[in-house]
């Protein structure tokens, strides 16, 4: 599905005007509970981009996680970089808020292959193994995935409804 973007900033996902959108920037994370809210990540590479939602309280996390790994006693802002500290800090934020576990509906996307060559600059695939590790330490499973290739997405995601937008170049996707 393509869809033309025009001047409108939002018109990538139909957001009317009246809907109040929150950039997550790379290294950070955030919750909405407004449900006028739309959280959005711009050009997710290597990087992960987590979502997470609960229509009963409703609410909607996001974060945009840059490395899979935080160093040992790293800052608040520092450990919000990485994958596994920055998920503990996200979810724990969604629990204190009203989430609850088994109603959590996760989604993971980036980990694109940016840098050709060396498994080891494969920072997408670190990534994407540190999300599923977190995941799988903390007994959560992701109902979808849309990772791995070699182009950068932006991901939206809307507080009423937890409808997710993904935009890959041209093609747009709605879950």
């Amino acid at each position: 599905m393509e869809q033309e973007l025009t001047g409108n900033p939002y018109a990538l996902s139909g957001l009317s005007s009246k809907r109040r959108v929150k950039a997550v920037k790379v290294g950070d994370l955030r919750l909405a509970t407004d449900p006028r809210a739309t959280l959005i990540t711009y050009a997710l590479g290597s990087c992960l981009g987590v979502t997470f939602y609960d229509s009963r309280v409703p609410i909607v996390g996001l974060g945009h996680f840059l490395l899979p790994t935080a160093p040992p006693k790293c800052s608040l802002t520092e450990s919000r970089k990485h994958v596994n500290t920055g998920l503990d800090e996200l979810y724990r934020k969604l629990i204190d808020a009203g989430a609850l576990k088994r109603r959590l509906k996760i989604h993971l996307f980036g980990c694109a292959s940016i840098l050709k060559g060396t498994p080891s600059l494969d920072i997408g695939r670190q990534n994407f193994n540190a999300a599923a590790q977190w995941l799988k330490t903390n007994n959560l499973s992701p109902i979808a995935a849309h990772v791995g290739g070699n182009k950068n997405r932006t991901v939206t995601i809307q507080a009423d409804t937890g409808k997710i937008t993904i935009r890959t170049g041209r093609d747009v996707i709605q879950i």
